[in-house]
């Protein structure tokens, strides 16, 4: 497992982070995404990097409408 950082330019609002959450655990290979309340521009996202790249998880951002940079990897 890999677990890649990225920060969310957009404000989303509770409700579109929870949303964005449950669309990106139900990408194939993506094992767990945690957003906090207290951080609401930063999202953790853990996936199997044998199977998907943090580009992939960018791009499923980007197709969204939203714009995000990755942090840490």
């Amino acid at each position: 497992m890999h677990t890649i950082y990225m920060r969310i330019d957009e404000e989303l609002g509770e409700q579109g982070m929870q949303a964005l959450q449950t669309e990106l655990k139900g990408m194939g290979h993506v094992t767990d995404v945690e957003v906090h309340r207290n951080t609401p521009h930063d999202i953790l996202v853990e996936f199997e990097e044998d199977y998907i790249s943090p580009m992939a998880i960018l791009r499923k951002l980007n197709q969204r409408g939203v714009h995000a940079d990755i942090i840490s990897a």
